[in-house]
């Protein structure tokens, strides 16, 4: 069995394998764009915190603004350096006999395995960054009430024959 670096990200799987497929390497970019917008939201409610707390004898508040933007944008960046890639690197999912597995987690790993016949929903969902660079995220909502997976990074193109896919071991018509 090959590992997940040695399969194409955008490979549909037209038989349910069982090898370990990647997410698209375009989520990567979105992750990133992420961090970086909550890095600056972690800037201005620092600059919040440390305005509500500052001395009046202290720095100005713009002084403060940027210090504290950069400071996020800093947390940001770092994020988007080092924990989105090995992020990317961690998710993967496979095909099974019975069921979807999905793996996930940098520090705390987890491994779901969602049922075919217990899937009910599949659905496509993409922001426009996703679209602009060709992914999407597909999920897939069982008959538990709490469970919902996700596999947050697919092509378009391999989306669409996943859930066909999905759909038919589920043993559901998707209307089309």
């Amino acid at each position: 069995m090959s590992g997940p670096d040695q399969l194409r990200p955008d490979a549909a799987p037209t038989t349910f394998d069982g090898e370990w497929r990647p997410l698209h390497p375009s989520v990567i970019t979105v992750w990133r764009c992420g961090a970086l917008i909550n890095g600056a939201v972690l800037g201005l409610v620092a600059f919040g915190a440390l305005s509500i707390l500052a001395d009046r004898a202290g720095d100005g508040w713009p002084a403060r603004l940027a210090w504290c933007l950069a400071a996020g944008l800093g947390i940001g960046a770092l994020v988007a350096l080092v924990a989105v890639p090995m992020r990317h690197r961690a998710w993967r999912y496979r095909f099974g006999e019975h069921a979807l597995e999905l793996q996930h987690g940098v520090w705390w790993r987890s491994l779901a395995a969602l049922p075919y016949q217990r899937i009910q929903q599949v659905e496509v969902e993409h922001g426009p960054l996703q679209r602009r660079l060709g992914m999407v995220s597909l999920s897939l909502r069982t008959a538990s009430a709490i469970s919902l997976g996700t596999i947050p990074g697919i092509g378009e193109a391999e989306a669409t024959d996943v859930r066909q896919a999905l759909l038919q071991r589920a043993g559901l018509d998707d209307g089309a």
